[in-house]
């Protein structure tokens, strides 16, 4: 009687000890088995196969221990990596975890696969699916029993391997993001024997889900507000809500609050440096009944940002020319700047005179005034004609001296003779016909005066915008030009042409 007392008691110690590093009993051993990482928002792949290669490949490491100071409290250690392959719609994830808690610990590895649909221009659908194996061991040595002599009940270490599966959604529409997980949906079932008395032990993956809603608002052009809400559902429990307010700081730093229905509140803080290496940290305190006999729950993350390595040849010629217009932008930029720095000068000049008049007591001369103006503006169109000549004909040479044929040397109608060593062109075509409608075409679309140059040396009709005797003056026509855009529709950016 002594020892089938002494057998119950222990049966019933370890029943308590499972129990608390599950979540619950009910005819076999289930529970809450999975814990979740607060980090969770800045590495939303490690609950949701959906959402692998939605945001930057990266490899992430993260480190949960909960309940500190409480015996046999639960700890959990995963390493996730995601890539996005190419332009395709498809991206692939993989994942490590070991959790412990209290007897029982859990090792588990999973491949992911996941596809993304742009439904249209603010709507895309992702899914994503994982499949994997559990190892998953219960060490009955870790039971305290008062007599060191007497047997345990269960042998030392029971072992089981399982196969399990995930399964996630992800819709956005703008700013809005809805996710749906599904976490070991396959709910398989581990058997551990009692050497004891033959009796035996089941230990059930209870199915989780995960169901959340976020909007991303700015509160200025460097801040970013993502307000959360959270419902974590597992088989057999009630549902738990978790609100999350995340605020972004330049996309560089992040912090939020979490607040987990009777169960803890948590705050979580993180950065990534020169837009690679990310880093992270949350502490969590518990609400419940558990408040105040352990020293809170902790968190680590850390990882790298690795872009894209699978990139197209496509992308990368893209990346260049969005380089080069990024270039191209500066220099406009920084001759607009020069050029306004002038008008303003110039303007506060003509101030001074104006007040130098007035201060001197003398009337303005209206009549000088308007000439004074006329001969500037004289001036101002003829500098401007010098640099934009409009198209001109150019009359047909007289028959030389030697007897050649007359009209040998003739230029086309229209076309200027091509008199200085640098133009600036806008279009090249074939034929003058072609190069003709492309000079109506930008003085229409563009408002730009171009005539047409054709070099001996060359098949090519040339439109120019115009003529200059030094490159410096060429290059300063050929930023000015590059404002206009004409390279939408003539498939190519301005340059200089040297036609001798």
């Amino acid at each position: 009687m002594e020892d089938q007392m002494r057998t119950q008691t222990k049966f019933r110690l370890l029943i308590a000890l499972l129990w608390l590093g599950t979540g619950g009993f009910s005819g076999h051993l289930a529970g809450q088995q999975l814990s979740i990482f607060n980090n969770n928002i800045a590495n939303p792949f490690s609950v949701n196969p959906s959402q692998a290669g939605l945001g930057d490949n990266q490899i992430l490491f993260q480190h949960r221990s909960q309940w500190v100071g409480l015996q046999g409290a639960p700890e959990k250690t995963l390493l996730t990596s995601e890539w996005r392959i190419g332009k395709r719609k498809t991206a692939v994830g993989f994942s490590v975890e070991r959790e412990q808690a209290n007897v029982i610990a859990n090792t588990s590895s999973y491949a992911t696969v996941a596809k993304h649909f742009p439904l249209s221009a603010n709507h895309q659908l992702s899914f994503g699916a994982s499949a994997g194996v559990r190892y998953n061991s219960i060490d009955f040595n870790r039971v305290n029993v008062q007599d060191l002599n007497d047997e345990l009940v269960f042998g030392s270490r029971q072992n089981s391997v399982n196969f399990d599966g995930r399964f996630g959604l992800t819709y956005r529409f703008k700013a809005l993001e809805l996710q749906a997980a599904g976490l070991q949906l396959f709910g398989n079932k581990a058997t551990y024997d009692n050497s004891f008395d033959q009796d035996h032990l089941e230990y059930r993956f209870v199915r989780h889900y995960v169901f959340s809603a976020a909007y991303q608002l700015q509160a200025g052009k460097q801040i970013g507000v993502r307000p959360m809400v959270q419902f974590r559902g597992v088989e057999g429990f009630p549902i738990q809500p978790e609100a999350i307010l995340r605020l972004d700081f330049k996309n560089q730093i992040w912090v939020a609050g979490h607040y987990r229905h009777q169960a803890a509140a948590a705050a979580t803080v993180g950065v990534t440096l020169n837009d690679k290496y990310v880093l992270g940290y949350s502490g969590e305190l518990s609400t419940n009944r558990l408040a105040g006999f352990n020293g809170g729950t902790h968190e680590i993350m850390f990882g790298i940002r690795l872009g894209n390595i699978f990139k197209t040849e496509s992308q990368q010629k893209d990346l260049v020319q969005l380089q080069g217009d990024v270039r191209s932008y500066e220099e406009r930029l920084q001759y607009l700047q020069e050029a306004n720095r002038k008008l303003n000068a110039e303007i506060e000049a003509q101030r001074e005179k104006i007040a130098e008049l007035k201060n001197g007591g003398q009337e303005l001369d209206y009549a000088e005034v308007r000439k004074l103006v006329q001969s500037e503006t004289d001036r101002a169109i003829k500098e401007y004609e010098a640099k934009n000549p409009r198209t001109v004909v150019v009359e047909s040479s007289e028959t030389s001296s030697t007897g050649e044929q007359e009209g040998k040397n003739e230029l086309p109608s229209g076309i200027v003779a091509a008199d200085q060593p640098f133009y600036v062109v806008i279009a090249s075509t074939k034929t003058e016909k072609k190069a003709e409608k492309a000079v109506r075409q930008a003085l229409k679309q563009f408002e730009l005066e171009s005539f047409i140059i054709h070099p001996p040396s060359s098949p090519y009709f040339f439109v120019s915008t115009g003529g200059y005797n030094d490159r410096e003056s060429a290059r300063l026509e050929l930023k000015r030009v590059y404002n206009s855009g004409t390279d939408k529709k003539f498939n190519g950016k301005p340059w200089i042409v040297e036609p001798k």
